[in-house]
């Protein structure tokens, strides 16, 4: 685990004391984790702890085994890395292929747009106070569907993008990139299972 120096230096400038960063995670079962924060002056015997730029950051034992690997960072600081990521995530995806002019010059900087109003829709909800606790992203599912007006049963099968709770609803996001009609509507949610449910066909 590891925190970029730009997150280790806005957190210390929360500091009134001697506090470290606590990071940890509560919950699991069906709802999944809660991940959390705090600043924090209480040391558990087993801590992982790491110092950056004179910030520390301590995990109990327990939380850590489950954010093994993690980077801190601030969401904010992902929009000044955006171009890079993107470039890099396109050229490992897409082989032989160069993003400097043409056809392929536009699909990177559409992508890099995408992205970052991604990005900052998500800044402006935690900013707001929406809880946001992300379940799982790109999951696969084979669902059989059955009724009796079918002769057969039908599988359902693909990926969601996007498993999340947003202040206590569940969410299921699919997220389309396609020009926005009324067959495409953007980004389509099923939220709580109990409400209305909207599924995208290709045509």
């Amino acid at each position: 685990m590891e925190i970029t120096s730009n997150a280790a230096d806005k957190v210390a400038g929360m500091k009134s004391g001697q506090e470290h960063l606590r990071v940890y995670i509560t919950g699991g079962g069906c709802s999944g984790f809660n991940y959390g924060f705090i600043l924090d002056e209480k040391m558990i015997d087993g801590d992982f702890s790491l110092e950056k730029n004179g910030m520390e950051v301590r995990i109990d034992p327990m939380s850590y085994q489950y954010l093994e690997g993690i980077t801190i960072d601030y969401l904010e600081d992902q929009l000044t890395k955006l171009k890079k990521t993107v470039k890099l995530q396109l050229e490992l995806n897409y082989k032989n292929g160069q993003f400097k002019t043409g056809k392929n010059l536009i699909i990177l900087e559409v992508a890099i747009k995408y992205v970052s109003e991604f990005i900052k829709s998500e800044i402006k909800s935690i900013k707001q106070g929406d809880s946001i606790q992300i379940i799982g992203v790109e999951e696969d599912f084979n669902i059989k569907f059955e009724s009796e007006k079918l002769e057969n049963e039908i599988n359902l099968k693909g990926q969601i993008d996007r498993i999340d709770i947003l202040n206590g609803t569940l969410r299921i996001i699919d997220y389309k990139t396609g020009k926005k009609t009324e067959k495409n509507p953007g980004i389509i949610l099923k939220t709580d299972f109990d409400t209305e449910f909207r599924a995208s066909f290709p045509e």
